[in-house]
């Protein structure tokens, strides 16, 4: 599996997922794992159980309370919430 090709991972269940375009696929790797491994430039963690490929934002858009969702351009549409921790690193990630 393409690292490139994934969207983003997500943890549920105790599980570890990589998300694509098309399935997603249990991985080995904690989300913390993942986030010591893969490049820093391209990955970013926005939940404490959620690593986004940040190559696959179509979107963002500021909830209330701080917060925010970010659209992926996935051909689902998937929409992922940002932990309000999280998002002045997103914005200064993404130069906004």
């Amino acid at each position: 599996m393409d690292v490139a090709s994934i969207t983003h991972f997500y943890a549920k269940d105790k599980l570890t997922f990589a998300s694509s375009s098309s399935k997603d696929y249990v991985v080995d790797n904690t989300i913390s794992e993942l986030e010591q491994k893969l490049d820093p430039a391209q990955f970013i963690r926005i939940h404490r159980a959620t690593f986004l490929n940040v190559n696959y934002i179509e979107e963002t858009t500021s909830w209330f309370g701080g917060g925010m969702v970010v659209r992926l351009k996935d051909g689902k549409h998937t929409e992922l919430q940002v932990a309000r921790d999280r998002v002045r690193e997103l914005r200064s990630r993404l130069d906004f």
